[in-house]
């Protein structure tokens, strides 16, 4: 694997349960920190959901490696945030040697 070029600032945004005060839950969006990513398009589709006819775009978004156990480590169902832009985090696998990067697999244009 050759070395990315990670141009790209991506704030990462993790789910967070909050009580709305009736009983049940909202999703709150807490930053866990900032990452710098290589990207290239995947391909898109337009899907019904919500009564909606939505275009989404599919990702493949590189980082670098992070530790197992870190805050910054990103999960599927994590978000990256770029300004107004936002790709929901479908997969995440390392890739290169000792896991040197990890290769997301993210939708943009779906509701989180």
């Amino acid at each position: 694997m050759s070395a990315a070029r990670m141009w790209r600032r991506l704030v990462l945004e993790a789910p967070e349960r909050i009580p709305d005060g009736m009983g049940g839950w909202d999703v709150s969006w807490a930053m866990r920190g900032t990452l710098w990513a290589e990207m290239a398009p995947r391909g898109g589709a337009r899907i019904a959901e919500g009564g909606q006819v939505l275009g989404v775009q599919g990702w493949r978004i590189t980082l670098r490696g992070v530790p197992v156990a870190s805050p910054r480590r990103p999960r599927p169902g994590d978000r990256l945030r770029e300004g107004l832009r936002v790709y929901v985090l479908q997969s995440v696998a390392e890739t290169g040697p000792r896991g040197r990067y990890l290769t997301c697999l993210a939708e943009e244009g779906r509701p989180a």
